[in-house]
Formats: structure tokens, sequence, C-alpha cells
């Protein structure tokens, strides 16, 4: 992507002529355009530095990597670990031409009668490994009072920016913006910095931000060319949001599980699975809610939430999958558009879900059916890992600490329970439920006891790391990576897992690409959690870009479902090698965390 930049310097140009003549490629980078002047000097309070202009790259984790160090926002940009050469970081290359005479005309020598022009220009090219981008040039030609710069970033970020002032110190006066879909230029009391995109196209928009100061508020813009290419993530992201708001047409209200035949059937708004579509609906939404395509999506997921609130009125119809449901329906209403009956229906859903908790064994009973091989009563499963955050909202929402206190409590008894030192997971474990003591464990939806059911540490992945995320506290943060490096380790150079990594051999006919995008947004949180974030991130970006290119159904109209081959129950043989909505859901989620928005748990 190339940025062209002018500027001009009516006040302090010979201040312009001894950074330039310096040639020092170390002072000159760092500065960005090196552009002191009396308004924008202000701005940063004085301050010789990266002012009005500082040239960025984003990548596709969503972060800004930019030459200098202390940035006056000090929030978005992160100094390049490739800039430094002391540093290990690469090497810089300075080419310079002969300064020359050239009269206003352009033409080489001067002519008697015309104004005289200093010319000096060079090229500092910024070389690798850079995060994200091969290279950077930056051409600085200045005549007089004008300074040019050309910045073209060899490879493909996500995006190009810069800083540009829109108030200044005194708070009084402010610069005049100029914006167009090309260039934005920046006025003040004469002086301006004008910047240009060249790439075909490429946009620029204008994102305000505080930034605090000694003087007081001053505020800045986050200048953004965004990039004409589509990458991978954004056609991903929206193929997935296309297929949903069509599949909205046909689904509406009511509730897919799985589509083995291309159309997803449907499922009572009892069954666990009931908030996936609500969900994937207020995912959609939320990118977007003054679209007019994405209306009717929060108005169908309302209908959806109203039928589910009528499960809240009989206990035994509900189990420990409240949270699935309404994190998903009721507190993503609330969270999207401060519904206050989406909040109560999440309060009430919390409430239930907490008169679930077995004093004596410290654990969230699971099912309420009954079963010839296993005391249900005392029955808890590693999908509950999943639940817990309803109760840790509602403990914020309320003030009442009990809602956390039983959410840790039963996290802690699934960490010494089910989570084996090599990281591998235990599906289902059960107690005696009058006295809290272990039974035994069960294989559930795994092959068996001891084996190593793939959608299970999936689950305790990331619902470890979300309790981490919650409470802070460091024991959930060391279970999740076990759990994620154990996920890691067992999938190799895979994209999606057998439907357990244990499997016999003669078992190896199903997988489950649905333990991989819940893998994938449980690997997000960890990116923004762990001092191992950077690992995990780029774990979760390969597994995301494979799903994309190799399970996504893409714009098939044949295929409701956005990713093939999950599996639901290997050792039932229901749902074998089909697309599943919480697959889909935690695929979307993930390419929205990497797109830089949150999830909905």
């Amino acid at each position: 992507m190339i940025l062209h930049t002018a500027m001009n310097d009516p006040y302090t140009v010979p201040g312009l002529v001894r950074i330039q003549q310096a040639g020092l490629p170390g002072l000159i980078g760092p500065s960005a355009a090196g552009h002191v002047q009396s308004g924008f000097t202000e701005f940063a309070e004085g301050k010789v530095g990266p002012l009005s202009y500082c040239p960025a790259w984003k990548t596709a984790d969503g972060k800004w990597h930019s030459l200098a160090g202390g940035i006056p926002s000090g929030v978005d940009y992160d100094r390049d670990d490739g800039i430094n050469p002391a540093d290990g970081g690469g090497s810089i290359l300075l080419e310079t031409v002969e300064q020359e005479v050239k009269d206003n005309s352009g033409s080489p020598g001067g002519d008697d009668g015309k104004r005289q022009d200093q010319l000096n220009a060079f090229t500092v090219t910024w070389l690798g490994p850079l995060t994200g981008i091969d290279s950077l040039r930056t051409r600085y030609v200045q005549q007089t009072d004008l300074l040019t710069v050309t910045y073209e970033f060899d490879g493909e970020p996500e995006a190009v920016g810069a800083l540009i002032p829109l108030m200044f110190s005194d708070g009084r006066e402010q610069a005049v913006i100029t914006l167009s879909s090309q260039a934005v230029r920046s006025e003040y009391r004469g002086a301006y910095v004008e910047s240009t995109v060249l790439d075909e196209g490429a946009t620029i928009h204008l994102k305000e931000q505080p930034m605090a100061s000694r003087n007081g508020l001053l505020k800045e813009a986050r200048m953004e060319v965004i990039s004409g290419r589509m990458t991978w993530l954004e056609e991903a992201w929206r193929q997935g949001a296309a297929k949903t708001i069509r599949n909205a047409h046909r689904i509406k209200d009511t509730f897919p599980h799985t589509a083995p035949q291309g159309m997803y059937d449907r499922n009572d708004p009892e069954w666990w699975t009931a908030g996936f579509w609500p969900g994937l609906l207020w995912l959609v939404y939320g990118e977007s809610p003054e679209n007019e395509a994405v209306a009717p999506l929060s108005r169908i997921a309302e209908s959806c939430e109203r039928q589910l609130e009528g499960c809240l009125r009989d206990p035994e119809s509900v189990d420990h999958d409240l949270g699935f449901i309404w994190l998903l329906s009721g507190v993503a209403n609330y969270r999207q558009t401060g519904s206050a009956d989406g909040r109560r229906r999440g309060m009430l859903a919390a409430n239930l879900l907490a008169a679930r908790f077995n004093v004596r064994g410290e654990f969230i009973r699971a099912w309420n059916f009954s079963s010839s091989t296993m005391d249900t009563r005392g029955v808890a499963i590693i999908d509950s890992m999943m639940n817990l955050p309803l109760l840790y909202w509602a403990s914020e929402q309320s003030g009442d600490p009990r809602f956390r206190w039983l959410a840790e409590a039963h996290a802690d008894t699934v960490a010494r329970e089910f989570v084996r030192a090599d990281g591998s997971i235990c599906h289902v474990v059960e107690f005696d439920p009058l006295t809290g003591q272990k039974v035994q464990e069960h294989g559930g939806q795994g092959h068996a006891p001891g084996s190593a059911w793939a959608r299970g540490t999936a689950w305790a992945l990331h619902g470890f790391a979300l309790s981490f995320r919650y409470t802070g506290e460091a024991r959930y943060l060391e279970t999740a990576e076990r759990a994620a490096d154990f996920f890691l380790a067992m999938l190799g150079e895979d994209i999606v897992p057998l439907w357990d990594f244990r499997a016999p051999a003669e078992h190896q006919v199903a997988w489950d690409s649905s333990a991989s995008a819940i893998a994938a947004s449980g690997l997000l949180e960890l990116a923004k959690l762990s001092p191992r974030g950077e690992e995990y991130r780029a774990a979760a970006e390969r597994i995301l870009h494979g799903l994309h290119e190799k399970y996504s159904s893409g714009e098939t109209a044949a295929e409701e479902g956005l990713i093939m081959q999950g599996t639901v129950h290997y050792p039932e043989g229901r749902g074998l090698n089909v697309p599943i909505i919480y697959g889909d859901y935690f695929y979307m989620e993930a390419l929205a965390k990497l797109r830089g928005r949150p999830g909905l748990f």
C-alpha cells in the first residue's frame, strides 16, 4: 500500500532542513516526518517527536505497529520490534541525492527573475523482519517550505494509518479537517498536512480518540487507510454473515441443530443448543446494527428469546446449559440494545443455574434425566465451564458475590477432577450426590474413560480462559494453557481433529470441526490474557484460515451450515460429519474476535 503525504511549514523551515540534512535515518524515521511547528508542537506539549504524522500499519491480529515510540496516544501503536538494528531487528538503507537548485517552475538550474528553491531528497528503507510487512520505504522530498513524503508498505497489511491532530492543547483553537474517501487534510494557521491514498479501491477513514495531557483533554484522530483487497479474514466473515442473513429468511425464529442434508433441522427450545441461533444472529447484527439488511436479525433473535423464556417457568425443563442459552440470547440482547427484558431473563436464568449447585461436592449438577448407568443427581460434565460466565455476569450486574463464589467453587472442582496432568480432559464425572465424593469417570461423548474427547478439550481451554478473564485467578489461566497445549499438540498440522484424540484406529472415521471452532475462539481469549498470547493467536489464525479454506461451505446455496464435518455424538451414532449450529456460532465468534470484536461469552 502507498500513502502520499504533503505538508508545508511556514514557521520553522530551518528546523526541517536541519533534520533532513543531518542524514540520520535513526532520527528521521522515528520522527515520522519531522514536522515540528508552532501549532503542532503545542499539541505535543512542546516535545520534538512523532507529532502530527506517524506512519503505522495494522496486522491481521488487529494490532497496529509503527516506526516510532512514545506516540502521544500511547495506546494504539506498538513500536515494532523489527525497527532497531541494535536489538536484532533488521537494517536500514539510506539513499540520498545531491542538493539541487530549481526554479519555481521545476526546471533544473534556475532562471533569473524567478524564485530559487533548495531541493533535498532522500529515501529511507526499513528492512525486516517487520511484523506483517516486508519493508517500509519512506521517500522525503523538500523544496523550500514544502515537504512531501511517500510511504510504501511492502507486503499485505490489513490497513495503514497515521495520527493527525484535531484539537490543540489550549482547547480553544482547532485544526480544520477536510476528508474525502481518498484524501484527508488538516490545516492550522496556514500550515497543513495532506495525505492521499494511491491504491485503487482503498479508502480513508478517521477515528477520533481522546488523549490525556497535563493541559487538559486533547483529541487526535487516527487516519486509517483500508486496503481495497479482500483478505481471507474479511472474505470468511462476509460469506458467513451473508449466509446467516439468507438463512434467517427460512429458519426464522426456530431452533436449528444440524444440517445433514444441507438444510438445518429443528429442535425444541428446551434443547441445550437453542441459544446458538439467536447468538449467531446477534453476532452478525452487532457488526453493523445500522445496516438495514441486518435489522431483521435482532427481531428474530428477540422472538427466539421470548420462546425460551417459557422454559424458565419450568425448572425441570432446564439444566446447567442455561449459560449457553441465555448468554447468547437475553444477555446478548441486553449488552447490545440495553433490553431490560433481556437483563431480567438473564438474571432469572443465573438464579436457576446457581440453584443447581451441590454444596457437599461443590459442583453444578448437569442433567435432570435418569439413567441406568449413573446417578445423574451427582453428575457434572466439562461443558459446564462455558456456562459459568452467566454466573460471573450476574455477580457483576447484581453486586452479589455469591454467583461468583459458586462459579469459582465449581471451576476448582472441575480443574481438580476433570483435567489430567497431561492436559487431556474427562467428559463426565459422577459424584455421590449426598456426600460429594467422586464415584467414577465416564467416557460420555468420548470413546471411553481415559480417552480425550476433542470437543471436551476445546470446552476446557475456552471455559477456563473465560474464568480467568472474569476473575483474574492465575490458576484458571494455568489450566486453560494446559488444555490448550494438549489440544494443539494432538492437532498437529491438521485443521480439524478426530472426534476423540485417542480413538482406536477402527473408530477414526469421524471428525469434529466444531471442536476446532470452539478452540480457536478460546485461543483468541488466551491471546489477550496469556504471556504466550502471540503463540496462541497464531494457532487460532491458522485454524480459522484452514476452516475457511477447507471446511467452509462458502457461498454454496445448497448448504445452510457455515462449516462442514462436525460430529455431535459418535458413541451414539448421532450427527456424524455434518454442519452443527454451535460449530457455526463459534466459527463466526472466532472470526469476529480476530477482527477485533468481542464474543458473547
